[in-house]
C-alpha cells in the first residue's frame, strides 16, 4: 500500500512537472483538490488523470490512518 501511494504521488508530481514546468512537493500534492487541478489549465484528460491519482492517494492515506488507529488500540498506551 505504501509503494502504491508513493507511485501515485510521483505520478502527480511528474505530470505537473511535464505540463506546468514546475515540480510539486509531496506535501503540495496531498493538499491538492480537484478544483485546484481544474484551475491549472491542463488538457481535460491530463486533469482527469491527476484527479484519479489524487483520489487513490487520499483513499490510501485514509486507510493508513484507520490501520494506525486500530494498531494503537490493540497495543495500548
Amino acid at each position: 500500500m505504501v509503494r502504491s501511494r508513493t507511485t501515485h504521488l510521483l505520478a502527480v508530481e511528474n505530470i505537473t512537472a511535464r505540463h506546468q514546468g514546475a515540480r510539486l512537493s509531496s506535501a503540495q500534492v496531498q493538499r491538492l483538490t480537484p478544483e485546484a487541478i481544474d484551475q491549472m489549465g491542463l488538457p481535460a484528460e491530463v486533469a482527469l488523470a491527476m484527479q484519479a491519482n489524487l483520489a487513490v492517494i487520499q483513499t490510501l492515506s485514509e486507510q493508513f490512518g484507520l490501520i494506525e488507529k486500530r494498531l494503537a488500540e490493540k497495543l495500548g498506551p
